[in-house]
């Protein structure tokens, strides 16, 4: 959490009162479960409500791929900047949804994005993402939406 919290300006996280939130992020004595915006199951984190977090931008750090049971990231309209890492993505992940519209993203998506096929949903309107779409979609058995729009 902390490469997020680094990667994504968390010293800027603010609330709507000006607060500084997601300081729970950097202390070791709180469970990463017990920490803002994580939702875990049976121990594990399943999912990091990034689109929740005020102020945050940033890039997403390949670290991501250390939380196994991460299901969904969903950084819609966050500022989010550079590349997607391809380390963030094999045939381990569980992904089942991934929201990266209307940021500021670069490059092509990763060739291992649909390997897993456990992915369900993909959205990347006005992502900035540019190419095609990488062969191994055919792998992607469980995906039932798919939105590229207005990207390049």
């Amino acid at each position: 959490l902390k490469a997020c919290y680094d990667a994504m300006s968390g010293p800027e996280w603010k609330s709507s009162t000006g607060a500084k939130v997601g300081e729970t992020w950097l202390d070791p004595n709180i469970k990463c479960c017990d920490k803002e915006w994580i939702s875990c199951k049976r121990g594990l984190i399943d999912e990091i409500k990034f689109k929740f977090i005020p102020k945050l931008k940033g890039t997403i750090p390949p670290q991501l791929a250390l939380l196994t049971a991460l299901e969904e990231i969903d950084v819609r309209n966050c500022d989010i900047t550079g590349t997607l890492p391809d380390t963030l993505f094999s045939s381990d992940s569980v992904f089942e949804e991934i929201d990266i519209s209307e940021n500021d993203i670069t490059g092509t998506l990763p060739p291992n994005l649909f390997v897993s096929g456990t992915l369900k949903k993909f959205e990347a309107k006005r992502a900035g993402i540019s190419g095609t779409l990488p062969p191994t979609i055919g792998m992607a058995r469980n995906l039932k939406e798919l939105d590229i729009r207005d990207s390049d």
